[in-house]
């Protein structure tokens, strides 16, 4: 619709002006911040456009705009906005470089740099501002805080996988024992699962797995009527989100849960890898070994055991 009012109006620049404003206000009132502030920008609406870009945390954009001789008195307030809403998404990096170049907050910018694991940087900036002090000052307790970080992670994890495995493995024994019971959801006395979230699952719309063993729901297996009723669905789905000990939804969330360490785990490389290279840098030998063996020692665990759990 757009592209065709322009169409008509393409020699009315006056009208033409006005759509393009309409539909900047409409992206904007829809959270299409980014959208908006690229239409306000190419309107001459920079004020409007800069809002837009704050709001959408595209930094770069923001601080053009606010570098333009007609905002630059806006430069401080932006810079200060867009370092509390990159923190809140975990930006550091691109916070710290907003923190160092146009706040001259040099010291909460090495800060964030080592929150974001790159260390290498914030020694460097130590070095280039003369300030070599503040890598044993600021650097070295952030690298300390990162070991400790990492390290505890990595024996979460193991520790983890080997409750988890032990679990999946009573589970599958009771299957053995009594199918029915196991598929039928009876379960344990209403009890949730062993270290599992009961958030909602994005996989609870799927069918379940009575549905896929046997070929009829647990309503129709009882009832003999065609389809589940709401109400049936609904106390399927708060099976589900339990995870119900002792039955096939809590198996289920085993396997799943074992499936966000591994991508909490493929995350967390390239920070452990960070984290080694600076310990090594900073002559902390031991540490540097420690970490790398334990992550190590975890992914040898999974590649171990990973195809007994994903056999379900």
């Amino acid at each position: 619709i757009i592209s065709r009012c322009i169409k008509i109006y393409r020699y009315n620049d006056e009208k033409k002006q006005v759509i393009l404003k309409a539909y900047a206000d409409h992206l904007h009132s829809k959270q299409e911040y980014t959208e908006a502030g690229l239409a306000y920008e190419q309107l001459g609406y920079f004020e409007l456009a800069l809002e837009s870009f704050v709001l959408g945390k595209k930094w770069e954009e923001a601080i053009a705009l606010a570098l333009s001789p007609e905002l630059k008195d806006k430069l401080t307030y932006i810079s200060e906005r867009l370092v509390v809403s990159l923190i809140d998404i975990h930006k550091y990096s691109s916070a710290a470089y907003i923190n160092y170049k146009f706040l001259n907050n040099f010291t909460e910018a090495l800060k964030l740099y080592c929150k974001d694991y790159s260390y290498e940087h914030a020694i460097l900036l130590c070095l280039e501002e003369k300030k070599p002090e503040l890598i044993e000052q600021v650097v070295e307790p952030a690298i300390g805080e990162g070991f400790g970080v990492v390290a505890e992670l990595l024996a979460d994890c193991k520790g983890q996988i080997t409750s988890q495995l032990n679990r999946l493995r009573e589970l599958r024994a009771k299957k053995e024992e009594d199918p029915y019971a196991f598929y039928g959801g009876e379960g344990e006395l209403n009890e949730t699962a062993d270290n599992v979230s009961i958030a909602a699952s994005e996989t609870s719309t799927k069918e379940s797995f009575f549905t896929r063993y046997t070929g009829k729901t647990a309503g129709t297996a009882k009832t003999g009527a065609s389809r589940r009723t709401a109400k049936n669905r609904r106390r399927e789905e708060r099976k589900k989100a339990r995870g119900k000990k002792g039955t096939i939804y809590e198996e289920e969330y085993l396997v799943r849960s074992v499936g966000r360490l591994l991508e909490r785990l493929e995350n967390t490389e390239p920070e452990a890898v960070s984290l080694i290279e600076a310990l090594l840098r900073r002559k902390q030998v031991e540490q540097a070994y420690q970490i790398q063996k334990n992550f190590i020692e975890v992914i040898e665990l999974l590649k171990a055991n990973i195809v007994e759990i994903y056999s379900i």
